[in-house]
């Protein structure tokens, strides 16, 4: 009985722990953003809050013929189509196979709508602006020219993707 109590205190005390490191003073004057954060091959990446509009289970995606090669199709949204691009493609890195914890998320930027195909989105959170740092140079040429910049969450360096310019390259790539 002793020794199933202290496991379970160990646990909660490094729950408390891992939470108080994640924990940041903000000042309640300075700006925030909201960034989405995914995860793409196992990898933290966010989207700035203010493009995504929904973030949807995975659902089957219709086949588009003669679509270029990274629109994986189209889905029904509530009676709208929406396309659903394979930002893995746009950005130089391996397929994503689809699994339960995919996910679609539906952008919008400069009057381009879109879903991106993602392997799992993991919290939605407001960071100060002041946290956001220039991303690092060592990024692969694929990923560099959609970087906004990046932040440190507890022990991860997550990388902000610029939807604008996603989208841009989608459109010199469909024409």
């Amino acid at each position: 009985m002793t020794g199933a109590r202290e496991e379970k205190t160990t646990v909660i005390l490094e729950k408390i722990k891992k939470r108080k490191s994640l924990d940041q003073v903000v000042d309640v004057n300075e700006a925030t953003i909201k960034l989405v954060i995914v995860t793409m091959m196992n990898e933290p990446y966010a989207f700035l809050g203010r493009h995504v509009r929904e973030i949807l289970r995975y659902v089957k995606i219709n086949f588009v013929p003669g679509a270029p090669d990274y629109v994986l199709g189209i889905i029904n949204l509530r009676g709208d189509i929406e396309s659903v691009i394979d930002i893995h493609r746009l950005l130089e890195l391996p397929e994503l196979r689809p699994i339960a914890t995919s996910r679609i998320v539906i952008a919008e930027d400069s009057g381009i709508r879109s879903g991106i195909l993602v392997g799992s989105v993991d919290d939605v959170i407001d960071v100060p602006e002041s946290v956001v740092n220039e991303s690092i140079t060592t990024l692969s040429e694929g990923i560099r020219d959609f970087v906004v910049g990046e932040v440190v969450l507890g022990e991860r360096s997550v990388t902000i993707l610029d939807i604008g310019k996603i989208f841009a390259q989608h459109l010199a790539r469909s024409s």
